[in-house]
């Protein structure tokens, strides 16, 4: 009777709200989510090993770590909504799914961008190498000449400060900004209900949407295109790990993409079967396609490589290390 009025309460006063990102649980998500909580609950011995080994110990897989269980746990939650009614429109439910699926990637994407941070930061730092051939020269002996072969010299890689100072500047930003971007998916979910009877507050949502997708995306592409040229042009940056974190943020490029062209859909109830409810059989088949299973892919790619050992992020990460000591005056 309560789910009756809050549908006919919003039917009523023809609202039209943002259709929530996934919709709601019907039988049909049951398997999918099951599925999901399955593959992502096999991430958490990873996790765990990765912690545990010394050699691969890092704290910049809390994010990720902490995604992949938050995972099982909504898809669990998925699953069990999709038998039953009252738990399908929830309002604690509703609002907890959209801020988890409204949210979620861009800790994957802060992830990606401290993996990078430290990346390039190391590759400024000085270092010494073998030259590939070693020095000759030519003695005169009692036999005549004889030439000499020393052994490989040393050459020393120059300490790029300034590079290394915009690198840690620039992701400064990112991540703050990213963080701006959480927020507002978060006030955008958190107060989701609250669209059903307020038009006002559904335009408010519609625009935070907005705002925290369009600028995770855009961030997303900025490290991405930093990634790319590091391969490009970077000295001594490892070009197979910078190449990886192209590939991870164009799968979270993807999901970005999707929720743009989703936000255009509204809805007049939760359970509307009506076209752009995002309930349709279809609009559920993008959902896992285009958002569960890019982020477990990246999840598992980031828990599945030593990204201690791959990005040379230490135990703290870059943000963490010791700094450049500022210049005397």
């Amino acid at each position: 009777m309560l789910l009756e009025t809050r549908d006919a309460l919003a039917c009523h006063t023809n609202i039209r709200f943002p259709s929530p990102i996934g919709g709601v649980p019907f039988s049909l998500d049951f398997a999918p989510s099951i599925i999901f909580a399955i593959l992502y609950g096999m991430l958490i011995p990873l996790a765990l090993y990765r912690w545990i080994s010394k050699s691969s110990r890092t704290l910049t897989l809390f994010g990720t770590t902490t995604f992949a269980i938050e995972r099982v746990v909504a898809m669990a939650l998925r699953a069990k909504q999709s038998h039953n009614a009252l738990d399908r429109t929830s309002r604690t439910l509703t609002r907890y799914m959209q801020v988890s699926w409204g949210t979620g990637y861009i800790s994957l994407a802060t992830a990606l961008t401290t993996f990078l941070r430290a990346l390039l930061v190391n590759a400024t730092l000085p270092s010494s190498s073998s030259s590939s051939s070693p020095a000759t020269h030519v003695e005169s002996g009692s036999d005549g000449f004889i030439i000499m072969e020393e052994a490989p010299r040393a050459v020393t890689e120059e300490d790029r400060l300034n590079d290394r100072l915009w690198y840690r500047r620039v992701f400064d930003v990112t991540n703050w900004l990213y963080l701006v971007a959480t927020v507002l998916g978060i006030v955008s979910g958190s107060i989701y209900d609250k669209a059903e009877t307020d038009q006002g507050q559904a335009n408010l949502i519609q625009g935070l949407r907005y705002a925290s997708t369009g600028m995770a995306f855009g961030l997303t592409v900025a490290v991405q295109g930093i990634a790319i040229s590091s391969i490009l042009y970077t000295r001594n940056v490892i070009r197979s790990s910078a190449l990886i974190v192209v590939g991870l943020t164009c799968l979270l490029d993807i999901i970005c993409v999707y929720h743009l062209i989703i936000m255009r859909s509204h809805t007049t109830s939760l359970t509307s079967l009506e076209s752009g409810s995002l309930n349709s059989t279809s609009d559920k088949a993008l959902f896992y396609i285009f958002q569960i299973a890019p982020e477990w892919i990246t999840a598992a790619t980031v828990l599945g490589i030593n990204a201690r050992e791959r990005f040379k992020t230490g135990l703290w990460g870059e943000e963490f290390l010791t700094k450049d000591k500022k210049p005397s005056s």
